[in-house]
């Protein structure tokens, strides 16, 4: 088991310290579109019609420049193409409370609803699945997924098809503060599993 002092160095200077702020939530939403018959949608078409938005730039993958994997907003954060062809994940900027976060969420929500719209595309709710079966080619192009298909073969779509889901994330104020927060979350996760 590792001490305190271990436990603290794993964690210096990492991106979700915000020193002397107060703790910041966000989330990152997985969100599954489809096509009108229940087929799988497509997220790099939403993705690219999302960048052309007023406020909304594209963000492309480092390793293939030419693929684009994002779009984002200074205010609302970034909608990203995920495994499957028809999976957006929403990564919120980090709220000083939950009524800040709340209210992105609506807005991020009804956007996203609009610009799918326009190509004639559903946004389904967290848990639900397109009837569209997973194949090598819904998959989008990133590299490292080629490589659970090279490793793993016909059996990797198994974790690929896992439905979407709704992750919350938490900024500490500092060192001492991030073993406070890991004990909070781990005292809430036993209320939330029950809750599922």
């Amino acid at each position: 088991m590792a001490t305190f002092d271990e436990f603290m160095r794993l964690f210096t200077d990492r991106p979700y310290l915000r020193h002397g702020l107060q703790r910041g939530i966000g989330v990152e939403h997985e969100l599954l579109l489809v096509y009108h018959d229940g087929s799988m949608g497509d997220a790099l078409r939403v993705v690219n019609d999302l960048s052309k938005e007023n406020g909304w730039r594209a963000e492309y993958d480092r390793f293939q420049p030419d693929l684009l994997i994002a779009a984002k907003h200074h205010m609302l954060g970034m909608m990203t193409v995920d495994a499957g062809q028809g999976t957006l994940e929403w990564v919120s900027p980090r709220f000083a409370n939950l009524h800040e976060l709340d209210s992105a969420t609506r807005r991020m929500q009804n956007i996203l609803v609009c610009v799918a719209a326009r190509s004639g595309q559903y946004v389904l709710g967290v848990g639900m699945q397109p009837l569209t079966t997973a194949s090598h080619k819904l998959l989008i192009p990133k590299n490292r997924y080629g490589l659970f298909l090279e490793r793993f073969g016909e059996k990797a779509f198994g974790g690929f098809s896992v439905n979407a889901s709704l992750q919350a994330s938490v900024d500490a104020r500092n060192p001492p503060d991030l073993c406070e927060l890991t004990l909070d979350m781990q005292a809430l996760s036993g209320p939330l599993i029950a809750l599922t």
